[in-house]
C-alpha cells in the first residue's frame, strides 16, 4: 500500500482512540486504498498522477457504516460472552458479519470478524500486504 498522506494521518490519530477520530482514520484509510493511478503523458514517461476513486464524503459515509457495524458486532460479542445469544441475535450477528464483509470487499479490503470482545471484533486487511495495519494480528481495527 502506498505511504503518502496516510502516515501523516496515522501520526495525528495514533494516540487518540475515540470513535470520531477512529472513524476519520478509517475514512482516510479508505481514501488511500481507493485510488486510481493515471499516467501523466505530458510530464514524461514513468510519471503518474494518483487520483482518488472516491469522493471524501463517500469515504466518510463508508467509514461511518463500517464503524456502526463493528460497534454492533462488539455489543453482540459482549452479550455472547456474558450470557450467550438468542436465536434472533445470532441471525443479526451473521447478517452484520456478511454486511461488513461485503462493504469491506467493495472498498478493496479483506474483512475479518471475530467474537472475542477483549480485542477488536472487526478488522480490515490490505489484500496486497497481509502484515500491514495497526493491530497485533495485522489489519486495521474498526471500532
Amino acid at each position: 500500500m502506498k505511504q503518502t498522506n496516510f502516515e501523516a494521518i496515522l501520526e495525528l490519530v495514533k494516540d487518540n482512540r475515540d470513535s470520531e477520530t477512529r472513524e476519520a482514520f478509517i475514512a482516510a484509510l479508505i481514501m488511500e486504498r481507493c485510488t486510481t493511478i493515471v499516467p501523466d503523458y505530458q510530464a514524461g514517461e514513468g510519471v503518474a498522477n494518483v487520483i482518488p476513486a472516491l469522493k471524501p464524503h463517500i469515504a466518510a459515509l463508508a467509514a461511518k457504516e463500517l464503524t456502526t457495524i463493528a460497534q454492533a458486532l462488539d455489543r453482540l460479542a459482549v452479550q455472547d460472552c456474558n450470557h450467550g445469544l438468542l436465536e434472533h441475535q445470532e441471525k443479526r450477528r451473521e447478517a452484520l458479519t456478511e454486511k461488513f464483509g461485503k462493504l469491506a470487499h467493495a472498498l478493496g479490503f479483506d474483512a475479518e470478524t471475530g467474537g472475542d470482545p477483549r480485542g477488536c471484533v472487526a478488522k480490515l486487511h490490505d489484500p496486497d500486504d497481509k502484515g500491514s495495519g495497526d493491530n497485533w494480528g495485522g489489519g486495521w481495527g474498526v471500532y
